[in-house]
């Protein structure tokens, strides 16, 4: 599909009888074109796609606006219409833009996440350079920078380079000083993590939910937010992720809480031929009963002995569905059944096949829970796909536009998926196609919505949000964060203070209160305090007698 901004061959546009034409005088070619055509081209210059699929979706048809950047797609291959020269913007009105620094934690743990959060992390950085001022920390280590330069090459961010050696004093010398926001797009280590306390610029902290199944993720999450200060935030990418730590968090507001989902390529992820799609994928797998029996899609989005659980439970309530396994790491698990297929995105070319195996399937099982690839969703979606949810509660991102069945969102037992609800839904739009086909339509309306520009300006509105309530003059405090400790096999929450200079736990709260109170207060206002708090005489001797030794 034709990506915006293209710079234009010299055009002349007339009507005749009707009808408009356009000439491309550079090759010679006339050829007849309709309004959106016209509407597209007179945009392509300084808009992207997905911002003119946007604007024009409030006077046409969105399928009629994809079909017709086919067409021009086609002709950009011939070379007609669209110069090869690339497009050059113009940076005279970037002044004002937002400065944004994002650092370096998720390209250190590339090898740790998946493919496809990865690419989503990479497509969301070459979206916000059109809009704001980007700055990428890379450490030094053993002096690659050029190395690293060729990994990730994203033309309009401005590379900040730091030692390795004290991490944190680097890095913060090399935040430009009028930086508008802090943006880190993964679980942040606690050499960042110290930011909180040394900065005064907003914090925005991407909490991604596949990277939530283990308690340590949950745990991770938990104390970011709790350290967050008035003008920072905590941006997760799926809607039922708050709701899960609704229950963790006793601030009902959820302050500094927020949810901007990763986008869709909807001129890629969109409807297509079913059986041709059908036809395809089953010689890619080598199962051509794919093509004769209902196809099902499933993203399981729970750890490994909980996914083979849920298939296995969903295959025998089900003895005449094909199933697709969509999901990076349990292909092993099912590649010798008969029933079940796998697909895992692990590289580009998988994604690029992604749209088509999705458009073989007849409808997809999501799960709105902790650990489900949330982009999946949205793809799925854009493709037209009938969709059936189960979890905490109906995703925003498709309410009214799928079958869904809550579950309780224990935070301590284990969940139980709605077997026979999602059974019979299965059943209900097998025997209806007409049932299918308004819900897959309903999906794709909905998804279309969520462009990568539309991403990045939910993102920037609340940089800007945020920069409203900063305060200038932050002095700096004592590097201990109080926080909540997640427990799933003791089924309930602990309080500790962590050190975040060196990632060691505190749990003596009293203790940790003692060494925040220990710069500014003198040793009887702490013991008067102390005493208060353990009523213990004793108690309070020993923990200030272990200040004096520190």
């Amino acid at each position: 599909m034709i990506q915006f901004p293209q710079q234009l061959h010299a055009i002349h546009k007339f009507r005749r009888n009707d009808e408009i034409y356009a000439a491309d005088l550079e090759t010679g070619h006339t050829f007849p074109i309709n309004e959106i055509i016209e509407e597209i081209l007179a945009r392509c210059l300084h808009l992207s796609t997905d911002q003119i699929v946007e604007e024009l979706a409030a006077r046409y048809n969105r399928f009629e606006i994809l079909e017709n950047l086919s067409f021009l797609s086609k002709l950009a291959d011939m070379g007609l219409l669209f110069s090869p020269v690339p497009y050059q913007e113009d940076t005279a009105s970037t002044a004002d833009r937002l400065k944004i620094f994002v650092t370096s934690s998720f390209l250190e743990q590339r090898n740790t996440t998946s493919f496809l959060l990865n690419a989503a992390n990479y497509r969301l950085l070459t979206t916000l350079v059109n809009h704001a001022e980007v700055y990428l920390g890379f450490p030094e280590v053993n002096e690659n920078q050029e190395e690293i330069e060729k990994g990730f090459d994203v033309d309009g961010i401005k590379p900040v380079f730091f030692p390795n050696r004290n991490r944190t004093d680097s890095v913060i010398k090399f935040i430009p000083e009028d930086c508008d926001g802090i943006l880190s797009l993964s679980p942040i280590p606690l050499g960042e993590q110290i930011f909180f306390k040394s900065l005064s610029i907003p914090f925005f902290i991407r909490v991604c939910n596949e990277t939530l199944t283990t308690d340590q993720g949950i745990n991770r999450t938990l104390e970011k937010y709790i350290a967050l200060r008035g003008y920072d935030a905590l941006i997760c990418d799926a809607s039922w992720t708050a709701s899960f730590f609704s229950q963790l968090i006793s601030d009902t507001q959820m302050n500094g809480f927020h949810c901007i989902p990763y986008g869709v390529d909807v001129s890629a992820f969109r409807p297509m031929n079913k059986a041709n799609a059908k036809q395809q994928l089953a010689q890619a797998v080598g199962n051509p009963k794919i093509v004769d029996k209902l196809l099902v899609g499933v993203v399981p989005g729970v750890n490994v002995r909980n996914a083979t659980a849920l298939l296995r439970q969903l295959s025998a309530a089900n003895p005449d569905v094909h199933w697709l396994v969509i999901h990076p790491s349990l292909e092993q698990h099912f590649s010798r059944s008969e029933t079940i297929s796998s697909f895992s995105i692990r590289d580009f070319q998988d994604m690029e096949a992604s749209p088509f195996v999705f458009n073989a399937l007849d409808m997809a099982v999501f799960p709105a829970v902790l650990g489900a690839s949330s982009p999946y969703l949205l793809e799925l979606a854009a493709c037209g796909i009938p969709l059936i949810v189960w979890g905490y509660n109906e995703p925003s991102e498709v309410a009214g536009a799928c079958r869904f069945f809550h579950v309780e969102p224990s935070p301590f037992d284990s969940l139980h998926p709605p077997i026979a609800s999602i059974s019979e839904a299965i059943q209900e739009l097998a025997e209806n196609p007409g049932e299918r086909k308004k819900l897959g339509m309903k999906a794709r309306e909905i998804a279309v919505s969520y462009t990568w520009d539309a991403t990045v300006r939910q993102l920037l509105n609340c940089i800007s949000d945020c920069q409203k309530k900063r305060v200038v003059n932050h002095t700096p405090t004592n590097p201990l964060l109080f926080t909540k400790h997640y427990n799933r096999a003791q089924g309930g929450l602990k309080f500790q203070a962590l050190d975040l200079l060196d990632g060691s736990l505190i749990y003596e709260i009293e203790k940790a209160i003692a060494m925040t109170l220990s710069d500014r207060h003198t040793h009887k206002e702490m013991e008067a305090l102390l005493l208060h708090l353990c009523q213990d005489a004793e108690r309070v001797k020993r923990i200030l007698a272990g200040l004096d030794e520190t």
